[in-house]
């Protein structure tokens, strides 16, 4: 398989159009046509990319040699932890947060900024502190904000439904 071949293996196994794979990657859908046709060579930052997204093992990527995926991207979330000096409760939340959906993504970033904003001026944040929480109720509080917020998008999503009918 050649090097374009394998960019489109990536993105179909992903069940994923070229604008949606760009999009993930930051990149065009154009740029990723023209990788996938073998008209432009991806850079070293756009193989690390796809790597990284995606869980694709880089020497398959770049020679076709060896297993195509690591495991469930697991070993791109321990690289990250490891390098960053996360403990297991960092880790775990650095994971759920990768496997959120887009929109509860958006969200959550808007939240930690609401929180940074509330630091630098030194209020206090508007939600409970996870700080002095063991790991198993720090992870059971972010999920449980994390399904609030999903009922609460289901919720409205609903409403602006009835709103229109």
């Amino acid at each position: 398989m050649k090097l374009n071949e394998r960019f489109r293996y990536v993105r179909k196994d992903k069940g994923l159009s070229q604008s949606e794979f760009g999009e993930r990657l930051g990149v065009s859908r154009s740029v990723v046509n023209n990788w996938e046709r073998g008209v432009v060579v991806p850079s070293g930052p756009s193989f690390k990319a796809v790597c990284s997204v995606f869980g694709v093992n880089e020497t398959w990527l770049r020679t076709g040699e060896g297993d195509i995926f690591h495991a469930a991207g697991v070993e791109s979330i321990d690289h990250l932890a490891k390098k960053y000096s996360l403990n297991e409760t960092e880790r775990n939340i650095l994971e759920i947060y990768l496997t959120l959906p887009k929109t509860h993504r958006e969200m959550f970033v808007e939240y930690v900024r609401n929180l940074v904003k509330n630091m630098e001026t030194k209020q206090k944040p508007e939600e409970p502190r996870i700080q002095g929480l063991t790991e198993e109720e720090a992870l059971a509080l972010v999920r449980e904000r994390y399904a609030a917020a999903k009922k609460g998008n289901a919720e409205s999503t609903t409403s602006e439904k009835a709103d229109t009918a």
